[in-house]
């Protein structure tokens, strides 16, 4: 396990703590030096200060996210100001979440694209349904926004293959759901723009509302059937 925090007190006593429950540390004083050893080892898993001086935490984790995709991240942070909860993740299919990260950046508000599979087979699997366009903006947004990726294909690994009716997608809904509520959990909101259809899928947007709801946290839902009478 990596720590990474450039207060040397902070930084040993996580690495005392972590070590006391039985797992090998190496501790980094800046985003620079864990990202340059990244070169030598590969952590099973990063706990991160947000606030550094040169690389912070956020940039850190976007570095982390191209050089060793699906590595856990655990943030922590003794800064808890506006900067650091106004951020926010989503996925990379065509409509809602495209939708989402565009308006974002125009409010300028951070966020993360966190895709369950590569590039390649996301475009598959959730992106070029919806056509030529959607894929155009999804190559966008992922030029202009840093991302994640969960997983090498949709092939669960082998210590979940027996869990039933529980795929890549139910999986990658969890991990977006604990990756947001590591930033800030007081704070976390799911907005869902989504029209509660029957056409939902297996770890579409009916999944990961009932996973945050089921944790009691707030849900707004944007009535996309509105739209639809809109376009109509």
């Amino acid at each position: 396990m990596a720590v990474v925090d450039d207060d040397e007190i902070v930084r040993r006593s996580i690495g005392r703590l972590v070590r006391a429950h039985g797992f090998e540390t190496e501790e980094f004083a800046s985003g620079e030096e864990f990202l340059e050893a990244l070169r030598r080892f590969e952590p099973h898993c990063v706990v991160l200060d947000l606030h550094m001086k040169e690389i912070d935490g956020f940039e850190t984790q976007a570095r982390l996210a191209k050089i060793g995709p699906g590595i856990p991240v655990v943030v922590v942070t003794g800064h808890d100001s506006p900067g650091s909860r106004d951020r926010a993740i989503a996925g990379g299919a065509c409509g809602g979440d495209i939708l989402f990260h565009e308006v974002c950046a125009e409010l300028g508000i951070p966020t993360t694209v966190f895709l369950a599979v590569p590039k390649e087979e996301f475009i598959k699997h959730s992106v070029q349904h919806g056509g030529p366009q959607w894929v155009e903006r999804f190559n966008r947004l992922l030029e202009q926004r840093p991302s994640r990726v969960l997983a090498d294909s949709t092939t669960m690994p082998a210590w979940l293959r027996s869990k039933k009716d529980y795929t890549i997608w139910q999986r990658n809904n969890l991990w977006m759901l604990f990756n947001a509520l590591s930033l800030h959990p007081q704070q976390m909101t799911l907005i869902s723009l989504w029209d509660q259809g029957a056409a939902d899928g297996p770890g579409g947007t009916r999944d990961l509302v009932n996973q945050v709801r089921s944790r009691g946290f707030k849900i707004e839902r944007l009535p996309a059937e509105r739209l639809k009478t809109l376009v109509a």
